[in-house]
């Protein structure tokens, strides 16, 4: 069964997450439906969120829409949609326009808020950013906003565009693509598996398994202190500086 709640408006304190235009603002309160559920999709778009993972059973979002005008504001929604043991949470703004961060045309979310740690999320970020901590496992797409994420229990799955993606304390990690952004990640216990790269960089630092990376392009990756073996299939342009691979080294002829 398919459910929609829409957040309630609450005029709730809360600190403010970040020091950015606010003309005009209304405080958010939503607790989060989690009854059975198992996976929790964040669909961040051009918004802010701070997710952290606690040891509770519910969950809650908090925070505040802010915008140029009221107009704007108005067009600002947070929902919930359940959908079995999957729970999707969008951050929405209904103006189609376009924003500006100069004027008055500027309408977004800023929320913060937890989860039970042993859930899996999965991350959407368009142009927005996200910080996400102590959580079951990660699946994460980046567009051209940031992410940082820390403390995963499980494994990473990640891509980005022209974006930026930070990780840090994670059990493997596997990642897509990276377009003209740039990844790092640090302490990675299991192993660890590129795509492909391509104008972006890409740095692996004290990975406990080996490191497999099908293509690089005109980017650069930087491998640090690996316990296997390092293997990149095929390099365009782009360049390898690896150091400390416990394991063989399998670059193509030339690297």
């Amino acid at each position: 069964m398919r459910k929609t709640l829409l957040v309630c408006l609450m005029s709730l304190p809360f600190a403010a997450m970040a020091q950015s235009p606010c003309k005009h603002s209304t405080p958010y309160d939503l607790e989060l439906d989690l009854e059975g559920v198992r996976k929790v999709t964040f669909e961040v778009r051009q918004h802010d969120l701070e997710l952290t993972g606690r040891d509770a059973r519910g969950g809650r979002l908090q925070g505040r829409a802010c915008a140029g005008t009221e107009a704007l504001l108005e067009t600002l929604t947070v929902t919930q949609q359940k959908d079995g043991d999957h729970l999707v949470v969008s951050l929405e703004s209904r103006e189609r326009g376009g924003f500006s961060l100069f004027g008055n045309r500027y309408a977004h979310l800023e929320l913060e808020g937890s989860i039970p740690r042993a859930l899996d999320v999965d991350v959407r970020v368009g142009s927005g950013d996200a910080v996400v901590s102590g959580v079951g496992s990660l699946e994460a797409r980046v567009g051209s906003g940031d992410l940082e994420a820390r403390q995963i229990a499980g494994a990473v799955e990640a891509t980005v565009g022209s974006g930026d993606i930070e990780l840090e304390r994670m059990a493997s990690l596997e990642v897509g693509a990276v377009g003209s952004g740039d990844l790092e990640a640090r302490t990675v216990e299991g192993d660890v598996r590129v795509g492909s790269i391509g104008s972006g960089d890409v740095a692996l630092v004290q990975v406990g398994g080996s490191v497999e990376v099908g293509s690089i392009g005109s980017g650069d990756l930087q491998v640090e202190n690996v316990g296997g073996a390092l293997t990149v299939r095929s390099i365009g342009s782009g360049d390898v500086d690896h150091d400390g691979v416990a394991g063989s080294v399998d670059l193509p002829r030339g690297h």
